[in-house]
């Protein structure tokens, strides 16, 4: 019967270590995407301690800039709030293949963006009355994965 239940029990933790998470900016921390302490995972106000993984889901309520220093791929959705924006600077290009990239803020690009899709538009990146995109790069929209 132990056995059982600590098999059940590794099981559950297993699967739950593997979900989808939602990260949340904090305001906190120096603005930096690196920086554990700009993170939060639920709206409370404590810091996650870590940094979002590749395929995380992103609420950006606070501004918050992200140093490339090679290409990097977002599998998440992307969600940046009024008033708040999402710098992407550095090396390398952003590509997002995730659900959404949902924009009422402002982006502000340094290199080239990609969305990758199973059409060929940008359906999924969705720039609200309010978004603002300044891009020094180029923005390039994708046919498949």
């Amino acid at each position: 019967m132990e056995k059982t239940l600590a098999f059940i029990l590794v099981i559950l933790l297993y699967t739950c270590s593997f979900g989808q998470e939602t990260f949340y900016t904090s305001g906190q921390g120096n603005g930096e995407w690196n920086d554990p302490d700009s993170w939060m995972l639920d709206e409370t106000g404590t810091t996650a301690g870590r940094i979002p993984t590749a395929e995380a889901n992103i609420i950006i309520r606070h501004s918050i800039t992200q140093n490339l220093t090679a290409s990097y791929t977002h599998h998440g959705s992307i969600e940046v709030k009024k008033g708040s924006t999402f710098e992407i600077m550095g090396e390398g290009d952003y590509t997002f293949i995730g659900d959404l990239f949902e924009l009422k803020g402002s982006l502000i690009a340094g290199i080239d963006l990609y969305h990758k899709s199973d059409n060929a538009d940008f359906s999924h990146f969705v720039i609200r009355n309010t978004g603002l995109v300044y891009a020094l790069g180029e923005l390039h929209a994708a046919s498949g994965s």
